[in-house]
């Protein structure tokens, strides 16, 4: 694979909880409430009416795709060849990520050459965070089938219950 995974987890702990945007607490518990309680359950007994109600809730909790001033800590940060994965953990086992490999993005329209210097910046302010590193991102989701709302968007149906990803496209990530 070419590229360079940087992830970045967020490990949200109680003390952390209140430095948290209230849109962002309510967003990690819609995803928290549907996981398994105990680690056991089977997530294929009922399923899909649990990632239904789970979409539906963090469609209620987070109706705008927009982002601004959540927080975490840095888990980890790795790069290859030029690319980089972006993985931020903003809840119990509830993450947002992107990836990017500057040498592929599409410069052809002026929204292509405006993503590309977004993520061109994205990739300088990830230089110097370390794991472990406190930090404070901006953003916005990518979108599914409920208009305006974050959808996970892990491939396994089993990961996407247990531990929702959800796809990000970064603005700022600051160490605090």
């Amino acid at each position: 694979m070419r590229g360079i995974a940087v992830a970045i987890v967020l490990m949200l702990g109680a003390s952390q909880a209140n430095a948290q945007p209230a849109d962002q607490r309510a967003f990690a518990a819609a995803n928290e409430a549907a996981q398994p309680a105990d680690g056991r359950e089977s997530a294929l007994h009922g399923i899909e009416r649990k990632l239904e109600a789970r979409d539906k809730a963090v469609c209620k909790a987070k109706p705008s795709p927009d982002i601004r001033d959540w927080v975490g800590t840095v888990s980890s940060l790795d790069q290859s060849n030029g690319s980089y994965a972006i993985t931020i953990d903003i809840g119990r086992k509830v993450t947002v990520h992107e990836f990017i490999d500057p040498s592929e993005l599409p410069r052809q329209t002026a929204e292509q050459r405006k993503d590309a210097a977004r993520q061109l910046a994205v990739v300088e302010m990830l230089k110097g965070l370390r794991r472990g590193d406190r930090v404070v991102f901006s953003g916005r989701f990518y979108t599914g089938y409920f208009g305006n709302c974050p959808v996970a968007t892990n491939v396994l149906i089993v990961r996407r219950h247990d531990e929702p990803d959800y796809s990000v496209r970064f603005r700022t990530i600051t160490r605090l």
